[in-house]
């Protein structure tokens, strides 16, 4: 990826867009202060848009293999939830299972890519004072035949959630991944309300589009539940539950693309503290 001079930021920003539309309250000012550059804020959603190739993995043998060390179960075992991960408890995962994951998947963890990406992580946590500065809140990979991947992290150094998509990831869903890569016609995409009387029409990537709004596999779901709609309510939650976060989306190749569409209509939605940043990579 080839960058240009940094864009420059104003070090600290007020901003009255907190909770005023999430919960009804009225608008209070919060201090947010922005990264000092792009550099940062990239660096920052590169690390995380790898968390997601590498927690997947594991998630992945844990099916397989009838567990894994330390993971027997996603689902926290006291309220039903799904549990959060540090960087940490990735890495101690990662460290405890690792002959399993490099007889399954030797490039990625025998040169140490996966391990690396952690520790970059896990160092950054540890220049904080708060407890699980960094931590994966949600990821969703169930029907990852059909579906497409992301999870959402939460930043309690920068005060961000962000919405991470898998890139397109060969071994575990190769062909609803490329199906949707090579979709490319045209297919003219749902109007936001917000633009309602701005803009006539939008077309969008056919194969992308698809897969951000086809309806969910999941049973439990509404019939009419579309993907778009779980991770919004997702964002939402999370957001109404940290006051003065902001929302970033990013991803990776085929994930990079589906970030780039959910930020759009993300970005819309009234209900959503403004502004969103979407940083990708290798769209």
């Amino acid at each position: 990826m080839s960058m240009k001079a940094p864009m420059e930021k104003p070090e600290s920003v007020t901003s009255i867009y907190t909770n005023q539309n999430l919960t009804g309250e009225s608008p209070e000012k919060v201090e947010y202060r922005w990264p000092p550059d792009l550099y940062t804020e990239a660096v920052d959603m590169a690390s995380i848009s790898f968390l997601i190739y590498e927690f997947g993995l594991l998630i992945d043998i844990a099916r397989k293999e009838n567990g894994l060390i330390g993971l027997s179960d996603f689902k926290n075992d006291t309220d039903g939830e799904r549990r959060s991960f540090s960087p940490e408890e990735v890495l101690d995962l990662v460290q405890n299972n690792i002959e399993t994951l490099r007889k399954r998947y030797p490039k990625k963890f025998k040169e140490g890519q996966a391990l690396t990406n952690l520790q970059n992580l896990i160092e950054k946590a540890n220049q904080s004072d708060l407890e699980r500065p960094l931590t994966l809140q949600e990821f969703d990979d169930n029907y990852q035949r059909h579906e497409m991947v992301y999870g959402i992290t939460k930043d309690d150094i920068n005060k961000r959630i962000s919405v991470v998509f898998r890139g397109t990831e060969n071994k575990l869903a190769f062909k609803t991944n490329w199906l949707s890569n090579v979709d490319l016609r045209k297919v003219t995409a749902d109007l936001p309300q917000a633009l309602e009387g701005v803009v006539h029409k939008i077309h969008l990537h056919s194969g992308f589009y698809n897969y951000i709004f086809s309806k969910t596999m999941d049973e439990k779901d509404d019939p009419t539940n579309r993907k778009y709609d779980v991770i919004l309510k997702d964002c939402k939650i999370l957001l109404e539950q940290n006051p003065g976060y902001k929302l970033y989306v990013t991803g990776h190749s085929l994930g990079a693309a589906l970030s780039t569409i959910f930020a759009f209509y993300v970005a819309c939605d009234e209900d959503i503290p403004k502004p969103v940043t979407c940083i990708n990579f290798a769209s």
